[in-house]
């Protein structure tokens, strides 16, 4: 059974490498177009941490201290990662800003800090306090760690978005193995919740906004991909198949994992979207696809292309375009200059048009895409019916328009000077500057009084 309504769709995916390098790559995780990785360029068995912003910007060493960087995670310009420099089994929690240039000793303190994660500035992660792991938390901006959970069973691989932290808990091992569960860090501590009980471990949760996803084996030890969203509409299947499915991330309506449909000899990349229940495969080549990790456009994973590389791919960009600026009930004077803003995405550029109570006319078109454009109102119109649509000027199917209408009239106030069609004292000021100054310059004799 695999959700019922779904459509298996053909990738249009076109993958490209992120990063070759001739030794090893694995780990990648990314946020936005920055993406991080475990590399083995400076020596077999010494993982350190680099990254680069997609689609092509340069690699760059994030962290190449000695001992092991390993488990990076991402969020905006900032890269946090396990790091065993200070040896003897006892590993740290680092941070690398690269906006700033700044690296931060984000966890040192005694016994193990493994597998972080970031959202914002918050970093989360699993800590061994003598007997088990526990769930702790810091804000990067300053303050104390915090404790997530710390129940007396092992809490593992946590995973942060907002103000939303999951992780593997298990507290019920013997009723139902490994289990999902979530806490608000605006709620009180000890105020964490059950996500899934199911039986079996529930491993490797992901969570972006409302949406947790993590691998299952309820059905079949294989695993499978199940999900859950905390606005309210509870659980709910991804992936349901015979084969193996693990590996879960999740970004936006896009859920990633790694699948085995295709044989037992291989993983394979697959995807699915939840706005349109279409399954994709992503990444379908030969040998193994690992890790996979997914942010808005970008998914990326581990590749085994020699000895593992980082490769990636973009999802289509659906194109849009919303108009910002007129969007109703606006107050625009005949011959004035205004400007119009919109937002768009999957644009080049644009055509815009103008609505005058009757009928449309072009303003301009073939202009770039920048989100903005000052005009200047035609002259003539005087109605309450205007309108401003913004199209694609390859492909008008593309466009929006103005929510509302406004307006737009002219002005009939000779009077006015200072073109506010409103006479007032400015209008004086302006009369006063210009009494008994001759307007012929070319012409001494044109106001008198030669």
């Amino acid at each position: 059974m695999f959700l019922m309504a779904a459509m298996i769709v053909k990738a249009d995916l076109v993958s490209f490498p992120v990063c070759e390098n001739s030794f090893s790559q694995s780990a990648p995780a990314i946020d936005g177009s920055l993406v991080a990785w475990v590399d083995e360029r400076n020596g077999t068995g010494n993982h350190d941490i680099y990254a680069k912003l997609l689609p092509s910007g340069g690699e760059q060493a994030i962290c190449i201290a000695t001992g092991s960087q390993t488990a990076p995670a991402v969020s905006g310009s900032v890269v946090v990662w396990q790091d065993s420099r200070k040896g003897g089994g006892d590993d740290d929690i680092y941070a690398y800003d690269t906006s700033t240039s700044q690296a931060i000793a984000v966890c040192t303190d005694t016994y193990n800090q493994q597998y972080p994660d970031i959202s914002g500035r918050i970093v989360v992660w699993q800590e061994y306090n003598g007997s088990n792991w526990d769930i702790y938390a810091i804000n990067l901006d300053g303050g104390a760690k915090y404790v997530v959970c710390d129940n007396a069973a092992n809490q593992q691989y946590p995973a942060i978005s907002g103000n939303y932290v999951v992780w593997m808990d298990y507290r019920n091992s013997g009723v139902s193995g490994g289990d999902i569960y979530c806490r608000d860090l605006n709620a009180q501590a000890g105020s964490e919740f059950l996500i899934c009980g199911a039986s079996g471990d529930q491993f490797y949760p992901d969570i972006d906004g409302n949406i947790i996803v993590w691998q299952d084996p309820r059905t079949d030890s294989n695993n499978d991909i199940y999900g859950y969203d905390l606005g309210g509409t509870g659980e709910f299947e991804v992936c349901v198949r015979a084969e193996r499915q693990n590996q879960p991330a999740v970004s936006g309506n896009w859920i990633v994992w790694r699948d085995r449909r295709n044989g037992t000899t291989n993983y394979d990349i697959y995807g699915y979207n939840r706005q349109t229940h279409a399954v994709t495969d992503i990444c379908i080549a030969a040998g193994h696809q690992n890790s996979p990790a997914v942010s808005g456009q970008y998914v990326v994973w581990q590749d085994a292309v020699g000895s593992g590389d980082i490769y990636g791919a973009a999802f289509p960009v659906q194109a849009s375009i919303t108009v910002i600026l007129p969007n109703g009930g606006e107050t625009w004077i005949a011959g004035s200059q205004h400007q119009v803003q919109w937002q768009s995405q999957g644009v080049s550029t644009v055509k815009i048009e103008l609505f005058d109570g009757t009928s449309w006319q072009t303003i301009a078109d073939g202009i770039a895409n920048t989100g903005s454009y000052n005009i200047t109102v035609p002259a003539g119109i005087n109605s309450q019916q205007c309108l401003v649509k913004v199209s694609d000027s390859a492909n008008a199917s593309v466009a929006d328009q103005s929510d509302a209408v406004f307006t737009i009239f002219q002005c009939t106030l000779k009077a006015d000077l200072t073109g506010d069609c409103f006479v007032d004292l400015a209008d004086f000021v302006e009369l006063a500057s210009q009494w008994l100054r001759c307007g012929n310059p070319f012409d001494p004799g044109w106001c008198g009084n030669p």
